[in-house]
Parts: C-alpha cells; sequence; structure tokens
C-alpha cells in the first residue's frame, strides 16, 4: 500500500501529502456549492481563507503519527486531483488511542467510489499505527451520501450531536448553526 516515499497507492488512487501547489485545487474544490452544500451551505470562500487558515492545516505534518495529516487524492493513472483525505488526532486532548478520518471530493469523483477507497487505504495506514485502537468519522445526519461511505468502510452509529461550527477547521462558515439537524458520529474499532 504505502511505496515508502510517502504516498499510498491503491487500486485506482495515490495518496500523497498536501503541498503547496495544491492550493488552487483545494480552492476550486471548497468554491463548489454542491460540494460545500453540507459543509458551510456553499458559501464562497475567498483565496486569502485558503491561504491563512486551510493551507497552514493541511501542510501540518500534526506530528503524533506518519499516518496522520491531510493527503491529496490523485488518480493513478492521470494523476489528476479529485480531493482530500485526512486522519488526525482526535478530540480535544488528541488522545494518540483515537483518530478522525475525513474526505471531500470533486464532484466529478462522485459516484466511483473515490471516497471508500482513499478512506480505506488511510484507515489501514491508521490502524498500522500500534496505539491506534479507535477511528471516527463525522458528517451532518443528512448527508447521506456520507453516511453511505462510512457504512461501506464499516463504520458503526455511535450518536447524534450539534457541532460546534466555531471549532469548523477545515471550511469557512459564517454561521453557529447553518443545520436544522444534528450531526452524526460513526466509529471504527481496531477489533
Amino acid at each position: 500500500m504505502s511505496d515508502g516515499v510517502g504516498r499510498v497507492v491503491t487500486d485506482r488512487l495515490v495518496l500523497r501529502r498536501i503541498v503547496p501547489e495544491d492550493r488552487l485545487a483545494i480552492f476550486q474544490l471548497d468554491n463548489d456549492p454542491e460540494v460545500m452544500r453540507f459543509i458551510n451551505g456553499g458559501l464562497e470562500v475567498p483565496m486569502t481563507f485558503i491561504d491563512d487558515n486551510i493551507m497552514p492545516l493541511f501542510l501540518d505534518d500534526h506530528g503524533a503519527s506518519p499516518c496522520f495529516g491531510f493527503w491529496a487524492v490523485l488518480t493513478r493513472i492521470e494523476e489528476e486531483f479529485c480531493g482530500w483525505c485526512c486522519l488526525r488526532p482526535h478530540g480535544a486532548l488528541e488522545n494518540p488511542l483515537e483518530a478522525s478520518v475525513g474526505y471531500r471530493f470533486s464532484k466529478d469523483s462522485w459516484g466511483k467510489g473515490y471516497a471508500t477507497e482513499a478512506s480505506r487505504a488511510l484507515i489501514e495506514l491508521g490502524f498500522s499505527e500500534p496505539r491506534l485502537k479507535r477511528i471516527v468519522a463525522t458528517t451532518y445526519g443528512e448527508n447521506v451520501t456520507s453516511i453511505r461511505v462510512m457504512e461501506k468502510l464499516g463504520f458503526s452509529f455511535v450518536r447524534r450531536f450539534r457541532v460546534d461550527l466555531s471549532d469548523q477547521q477545515t471550511a469557512l462558515v459564517d454561521a453557529d448553526d447553518l443545520w436544522e439537524s444534528d450531526d452524526v458520529e460513526y466509529e471504527l474499532l481496531r477489533d
């Protein structure tokens, strides 16, 4: 799976660390209202927000483990950017036993199984870390497509909760409460 040079290769995809040159692709992804519908309600995102907030987060190595961080997802043959996924320490205390997985893909990539394939690769990489015991994933409760990805990956429903949008790190939001419904959390245990 890992090719030894900081990339993860799957049947159809290559995952590599986000690099500064990805900023335009990330800007375009974050400015597609359909992609961002369940993330920030489709709000327009200025490039300054990408440069000042998103790219520093995405370029951080999240130090605790080589599996943690943000990964660009490219098609294996064309090496076309189709989105990103991440594995990060989970929780306010960054519990070394838990991580969270996340993903965002372009509309052109939807329905091809890329989110499942890329996330599965990161989950396998994450569970290669001996201390990691649990991986969580969250989404808006009405985002059935994202929930379907979680279920295909073997995640089980844990709880419904109200997200605090002031803590949002991977997207620009301009309201404290965009949604009428709750978010959902799913988990996958090493066992």
